[in-house]
């Protein structure tokens, strides 16, 4: 579209619309400022930065071939600087196969602050259209104006097929 950046991976910028859950297909590793590339369906390459590399060694561990046909949930944190000025940056919002919500603690704008991944529930066999489902219940109860909502942050579930 129009608002696409001129570029070989994915942007903060590619997200201003709002989050995306996506597929990984394959991850490779090399030497360099960017050692990390991460190839996901449908979309340009996510690199991520330091911190969001340590959340995945946290969650799903070392192995980066283990990381193909798990799921995802990016989205473009504001807050994020560069040379001191807040251009935005990719985070982790979801994963699957983790045991539930995590707190991973990550250096962000050289301060240490906790990370919170939530869990993405993918039944057997499911596709990304489960996934969507679980993050729009998690987003809904997040931004819920009642209380009771608002009490089950983190909190996402699948439909049963």
């Amino acid at each position: 579209g129009t608002l696409k950046a001129k570029t070989k991976q994915l942007n903060a910028d590619d997200l201003i619309t709002g989050p995306i859950i996506v597929q990984i297909e394959g991850v490779d590793v090399r030497e360099g400022q960017q050692p990390v590339t991460i190839h996901i369906k449908g979309h340009l390459p996510y690199m991520p930065c330091l911190g969001m590399r340590r959340v995945l060694t946290i969650a799903w561990g070392s192995k980066g071939k283990k990381y193909i046909g798990r799921w995802m949930e990016l989205y473009r944190n504001p807050d994020v600087l560069w040379g001191g000025v807040a251009v935005g940056g990719i985070e982790i919002a979801a994963l699957t196969d983790i045991p539930g919500p995590m707190s991973i603690p990550v250096t962000v704008n050289s301060k240490q602050s906790p990370s919170r991944v939530n869990r993405i529930w993918m039944l057997p066999g499911a596709s990304s259209a489960n996934a969507y489902f679980s993050a729009f219940v998690r987003h809904s109860l997040r931004t819920s104006p009642s209380g009771t909502a608002r009490s089950l942050e983190g909190v996402t579930t699948a439909p049963s097929l």
